[in-house]
């Protein structure tokens, strides 16, 4: 991607700051967005509509299917707008072919009502994702995106809607008050079923492709929001620049070192003319003097001879002055000089990214987590056996229905069959979405306490474990500070802290959890008196942690003495209802 040539200033906004972006791109390339949409359209509708005029009918249902595959052209027509390729993109049969055809079958069944579809739609057409890899890539980029495009599509469903609404009585309010209408009539032509499908197809058709654009441009938008925060496109470009201006300054300084050193000093060539110019003038007027009188008293030379002789004289100057221009006094001197700053500068920038890209390939920007399953086993017996079985339930199933010869019985076992799919659909779709029905059927308590799989042993590098606290750590602490170990003595109070969180107070602290995290979830799970006191803690160990600000051994003991007071109260569940 060439952020330089981006239409747009990549700053990280917000969602609803990101949709209205989108809607800000949709009016910016409207056009040619509609006609991207319309003609795909009307090259699937027109032959429906004239082949048979029964297929009318199913048109408005056929068009809102396959919805998915036509808005992939404008999204794609956006993506090389966005990134300044405002030529037409050239594609061959192939390309339009592999466009439209790319996971068509998932995106038109199990993927056809989703509700983040403007959203979800690059992952597919852009960065031509399926299967797995597209579930992970929908995961990662969804985490805090999803609630918006879910109401981005909720808002435009209304909006074709009342459009389709609007048309219709747009039609009814344009016929005049005084025109005398024959009822008769128009209650004949509204009753043919063809007539009113027609009307209704286009009204259709004209409110989808109104908003059509304006849907892709906000879903896509939302999407490159989605990227700006993830790989920080803004930090990047600002990375660039300061490059490129490094670059053009240094240029510049080399430009100027190579003029000064090919032009000559001022002040020596004013010394030597200086010099040259009195004995010149005296060898002139001694020649003059010492000439004899023949030589002045000589026949004057014809004018064509002067004119030859001056016209000589000035092509051998000239042949001479090319011969010296022809031939500098120095060298150019080799690019190896020029080009040693370019390379440094390139060496730093390629160690830069191997930097960033190590920095983000591990945590906490990768999360490796152990995911246990069953899995089947394979071996040769057991399938067939399997397949034995499931056969001979089949025919057992025949045996009953009776002769297969008979079709109603056949078409029986299929009816069975197709009733026993859809209920293993609607199962597997229950159990996909099951943790969304988790909350209605048994609300989650946040008193509970969790699985002790899920307290982390490492909370930003420091160990909050049982084994690595001492047995009294108050103890401890009063011993750090007599010997004047008070950086030691904080660290242990902090670990100690974040223990009691976890184990006793049952806060979901993470492993990459930051300080100021930490303090936010304590104060959202804990108690008053405890969410105060750890963030009266965390301020005092970010003091010393970041600003190397030793605090006082007092305000160390006084700490100390606090929690130990807290230890001793008994634990307390925090009412949200009564907080809120």
């Amino acid at each position: 991607m060439n952020f330089d040539r981006l239409q747009v200033n990549p700053e990280l906004r917000n969602k609803w700051q990101a949709i209205d972006m989108g809607i800000a791109l949709a009016r910016q390339w409207y056009w040619p967005l509609l006609l991207a949409w319309v003609i795909p359209v009307l090259i699937v509708s027109i032959p429906f509509a004239i082949i048979d005029s029964t297929f009318i009918t199913l048109l408005p249902l056929i068009i809102w299917w396959l919805k998915p595959l036509f808005e992939r052209l404008p999204l794609l027509y956006l993506s090389r707008y966005l990134f300044g390729e405002f030529a037409r993109p050239k594609m061959t049969l192939k390309g339009w072919f592999r466009l439209y055809t790319f996971d068509a079958f998932a995106a038109l069944t199990w993927r056809r009502l989703s509700v983040c579809r403007s959203f979800t739609l690059a992952i597919t057409v852009l960065e031509k994702q399926k299967g797995h890899a597209r579930a992970e890539r929908r995961r990662l980029l969804g985490r805090s995106t999803n609630r918006a495009a879910t109401w981005l599509t909720i808002t435009l469903i209304h909006a074709e809607m009342f459009l389709l609404f609007g048309c219709v009585s747009l039609v009814v309010l344009f016929i005049p008050e005084q025109v005398d209408i024959n009822y008769d009539t128009l209650w004949s032509i509204i009753e043919n079923p063809t007539v009113i499908e027609y009307v209704y197809t286009f009204l259709y058709f004209i409110s989808i492709a109104i908003i059509t654009p304006f849907y892709v441009a906000c879903g896509f938008y939302l999407y490159i929001n989605r990227r700006i925060e993830l790989e920080a496109w803004d930090i990047e470009i600002q990375f660039k620049q300061c490059a490129e201006s490094r670059l053009q300054n240094a240029r510049k300084q080399q430009n100027r070192e190579k003029q000064k050193r090919h032009l000559p000093d001022l002040t020596k060539v004013r010394s030597i003319i200086t010099a040259i110019i009195p004995t010149l003038g005296t060898m002139l007027i001694g020649g003059l003097l010492l000439l004899p009188a023949a030589a002045i008293a000589e026949e004057p030379t014809p004018k064509y001879a002067l004119l030859q002789e001056s016209s000589d004289s000035s092509t051998t100057s000239s042949t001479t002055s090319r011969k010296t221009l022809s031939t500098p006094d120095a060298q150019i001197p080799p690019p190896e000089e020029s080009q040693t700053l370019w390379r440094s500068d390139a060496d730093a920038t390629l160690d830069t990214k191997e930097r960033i890209l190590s920095i983000l390939e591990s945590p906490p920007f990768v999360i490796e987590k152990e995911v246990h399953h069953w899995k089947p086993k394979t071996s040769n017996g057991i399938v067939k056996t399997i397949r034995e079985k499931i056969i001979s339930a089949i025919l057992s199933l025949l045996s009953l229905l009776g002769a297969p010869s008979n079709r109603i019985d056949i078409a029986l076992f299929v009816e069975i069959l197709l009733w026993g799919l859809v209920i293993a659909i609607i199962g597997l779709i229950l159990w996909h979405f099951r943790h969304h029905f988790e909350g209605l059927i048994a609300p989650k308590s946040k008193s509970l306490s969790p699985l002790e799989s899920d307290i982390p042993d490492t909370i930003m590098g420091m160990k909050v474990t049982q084994e690595s606290l001492p047995t009294d750590v108050i103890g401890t602490i009063q011993s750090l500070l007599s010997t004047n170990q008070l950086k030691e003595a904080l660290s242990l109070l902090y670990r100690a802290n974040l223990h009691d969180l976890a184990h006793r107070h049952h806060v979901s602290l993470k492993s990459w959890c930051t300080e100021m995290e930490c303090a936010q979830l304590a104060q959202a799970s804990c108690p008053a008196p405890i969410a105060s006191y750890f963030t009266a803690l965390t301020h005092c160990w970010l003091q010393l942690a970041y600003g190397h600000h030793l605090p006082d051994k007092s305000k160390i003991l006084s700490l100390a003495n606090d929690w130990s007071n807290l230890q001793h109260s008994p634990p307390q569940v925090l009412d949200h209802g009564a907080s809120q």
